[in-house]
């Protein structure tokens, strides 16, 4: 069934280059918290900071300059390609990744790749990405361009993360002013009668968050407490502390009648898009978009809490070891190789942080460096970036655990070291009847810690504003029944988009880009675990997608036409993911581009001239006679991948026998031919060689040869060739290569040579 696409990937995700300065538009992607008012209009926001609240990144332009800031986290991420005086910049590493490609030199990044094959959950790489000239910047890069001179300029901002002291006058009128932020937000989103879901579970985060809704004095019976009812994880447990909170406090759980469900479908284009835009080469879950709800939903939930608590207490060392343990799960031989580029990539990542801090004038305490990578990488890439998703599909996530004035309060003191006295003076200071109930997982607050943080709570009391206290006697009676739309519209499956995610993994364009540089063993070992993983069994399928298409993009231009991501994959092929046979890697025809020659021969003359196939070395060639081959005269087209072809044939009349060796006929959607190259290295008819050097070609620069034939005459012909190696001749221009590195492309022709020789060695047998 047809689909239309309603999601523009152009509107929302931007490139800026040297060269197209002029045309930037002043624009906010994302949305920012200003005032306890949502804004997601560049207009409304004018000039005004929001100061890194809420999940954003702002283009402003001016005559003489352009400016980049992004929000606390950089949730988008700026990614940076910088070339001699050229440079790019975008908030998606593949638009970028896109942008560049064609005409501008791009390195695979392995250790990265290696990285993250065995990575937990996503990238905590401080600034590499899977190509080496694109670097993320600092999610507290300020970003200016002068227009004039081209520059480019990256300032720093300075969110005084863990600098103010909680026993101190400073300390609690910032907590308070998050305090009173997020409690504005919310009865500002009730008043506008907005859709509104919250989760609760049995943790300290989703409890933080609901001590926030309850003292924003609202009716919780007319907003959406989820809270997840299975066997999972600890989802038994945490409904089982969530009811008990509910009941303490006399609001329903799951309710979603609370909800307008109404929305605009997406197309599998759109689904796949949204995500790998945001989070392929860096995140192995996608949360796809399958709808955007028209209405949008608000949903507030513990994002971030790690950071906020007691949790990242292990040193620099004890967390790269666990990195390391994690590289045998797949291929026990590639094992040492994947646990260098693990040590590598975490390694540079701790020192950066180390640099960053240093910059800043601050010392960084040892046992916090875990921490502040959680907050430096795995934050972004993990929350950030969920954060956006959630927005493509009409969720606008807010995360009070992200925000940047409750992380510049440190978390304990030289009194009370607890990393949970944060939480602690929080509830107590809030709503003290929540540290009643029991936490999942045998967790606690530790008495000692909640007598510390009732004494500073006493030392610094906490007194509702005006604001507040009118609020509460307002919301509970005021507010206008929902308008409730059951109807649902039709969209694809979550279960139609794992299949599709499947197909692709499962393609042989993807295996065999992967197999390129990574052993069969590896690929099937991956196979392995989508088919036994129980949650999220896709999760390392992406990884293996996003390396198989910085792979391709670095091998050819051959989507030099692609206008998205998801047209990259239609046409996949798929073969049996389950078979391992002697000769799965011949029924690859992504990778047969690069070892496939032409052959087109021809008698030309009158209408009855034509050959006779007398003899072919290759008994799987593709021979075929077309009937627009047949004019002024009749042969055939012989496609063969070899790697050498003797073909004998007798001439039916005389003539002029008409011979081109050329690369296949390939083409992209667009119908324009993609120029694959091979190398011809021996051309000999009749024991004549016609070369004296290697010779590219590819369809539409064929090598041309003809000569006069006579009735009956027999001819003979030996050809030779193999994948393209612009090491062997220097007649490819930079465009035509796309700059592809020498090293990589070198293993990739020893690993064809090998595909040939099992060709060969096959066929023989």
């Amino acid at each position: 069934m047809f689909q239309e696409d309603k999601f523009h990937i152009h509107k929302e995700f931007f490139v800026i280059d040297s060269n197209n300065l002029e045309q930037v538009e002043s624009k906010l992607y994302g949305y920012a918290i200003l005032n306890n008012i949502l804004i997601e209009d560049i207009t409304i926001l004018g000039e005004q900071d929001p100061k890194g609240n809420g999940a954003y990144v702002c283009v402003r332009k001016y005559p003489e300059k352009i400016t980049i800031h992004q929000d606390f986290i950089g949730s988008y991420g700026l990614y940076l390609y910088k070339e001699q005086d050229y440079f790019a910049i975008s908030n998606s590493f593949i638009a970028l990744l896109d942008h560049i490609k064609l005409n501008h030199k791009i390195t695979f990044h392995q250790d990265f790749a290696n990285y993250m094959i065995s990575a937990e959950l996503c990238s905590a790489s401080f600034a590499d990405t899977m190509i080496e000239e694109i670097k993320l910047l600092d999610r507290s890069a300020i970003v200016t361009i002068s227009i004039d001179t081209k520059k480019i300029r990256i300032d720093y901002a300075d969110y005084c993360e863990n600098t103010i002291a909680l026993n101190s006058p400073e300390g609690m009128s910032v907590l308070d002013t998050w305090y009173h932020k997020w409690t504005g937000l919310i009865r500002n989103l009730y008043k506008e009668n907005s859709n509104i879901r919250i989760d609760l579970s049995g943790g300290f985060d989703s409890r933080v968050i609901l001590a926030l809704f309850l003292g924003s004095g609202i009716d919780m019976n007319r907003v959406y407490v989820n809270s997840i009812k299975d066997d999972l994880h600890t989802h038994s447990e945490d409904y089982e502390i969530a009811s008990d909170i509910s009941k303490h406090y006399g609001f329903t759980l799951n309710n979603d009648t609370m909800i307008d469900h109404d929305s605009i479908v997406y197309s599998m284009d759109d689904s796949i898009n949204i995500s790998f835009y945001l989070k392929l080469c860096f995140h192995k879950q996608m949360y796809p978009r399958i709808r955007s709800y028209t209405k949008p939903l608000h949903y507030f939930g513990g994002s971030g809490g790690e950071c906020v608590r007691s949790y990242w207490n292990t040193s620099k060392e004890e967390y790269i070891q666990k990195a390391v343990s994690r590289c045998g799960m797949f291929s026990s031989g590639m094992t040492k190789e994947l646990e260098n580029s693990t040590r590598n990539i975490l390694s540079d990542s701790f020192n950066k942080i180390q640099e960053k801090f240093a910059f800043l004038g601050r010392a960084l305490d040892p046992e916090d460096l875990t921490l502040n990578l959680y907050r430096e990488t795995r934050c972004r890439n993990h929350f950030g970036k969920d954060l956006i998703e959630n927005y493509y599909g009409g969720n606008i996530k807010h995360a009070p655990l992200l925000d940047p004035d409750l992380h510049k309060l440190k978390l304990n003191d030289s009194i009370c070291t607890d990393k949970n006295l944060l939480m602690a003076v929080i509830f107590d200071r809030y709503n003290k009847d929540l540290l009643k109930f029991k936490y999942d997982s045998n967790r606690s607050i530790d008495p000692a810690t909640i007598r510390y943080a009732k004494k500073l709570n006493s030392e610094f009391p906490y007194s509702p504003s005006e604001d507040l206290q009118t609020s509460i006697d307002l919301l509970s009676s005021t507010k206008d029944n929902l308008t409730v739309t059951k109807n649902r519209n039709k969209a694809i499956t979550l279960k139609e988009y794992k299949e599709t995610i499947q197909e692709i993994f499962y393609s042989d364009r993807i295996r065999s880009m992967f197999e390129l540089l990574y052993s069969e063993d590896l690929y099937e070992s991956i196979s392995e675990d989508i088919n036994t993983r129980k949650y999220q069994p896709m999760q390392n399928a992406y990884t293996v997608i996003g390396i198989a298409k910085v792979l391709q993009d670095i091998l050819t231009n051959e989507n030099i036409h692609s206008k998205t991501i998801a047209d990259i994959f239609h046409g996949k092929s798929s073969r049996n993911h389950f078979s391992s046979s002697k000769n799965s890697l011949l029924k690859d025809p992504y990778l047969e581009n690069y070892v496939t020659l032409r052959l087109d021969i021809k008698n030309m003359g009158l209408i009855g001239n034509d050959l006779e196939i007398l003899d072919i070395s290759d008994k799987q060639a593709n021979i075929s006679k077309p009937s627009w081959f047949a004019k002024r005269g009749n042969g055939y087209i012989i496609e063969s991948k070899s790697g050498k072809l003797d073909l004998s044939v007798r001439c039916i009349h005389s003539g002029n026998l008409a011979i081109n060796v050329r690369g296949r006929d390939v083409r992209n959607k667009d119908q324009e031919r993609i120029p694959f190259w091979i190398d011809l290295t021996s051309f000999i008819i009749e024991n004549n060689s016609k070369l004296t050097d290697i010779r590219p070609i590819w369809h539409d620069e064929p090598f041309h040869l003809s000569r006069k034939t006579e009735d009956q005459e027999e001819i003979h012909i030996h050809l030779e060739w193999a994948p393209h190696n612009e090491c062997n001749t220097k007649l490819l221009t930079k465009e035509q290569v796309a700059h592809q590195q020498k090293t990589i492309k070198q293993k990739i022709v020893d690993k064809i040579t090998a595909f040939l020789s099992h060709l060969k060695c096959f066929l023989s047998h």
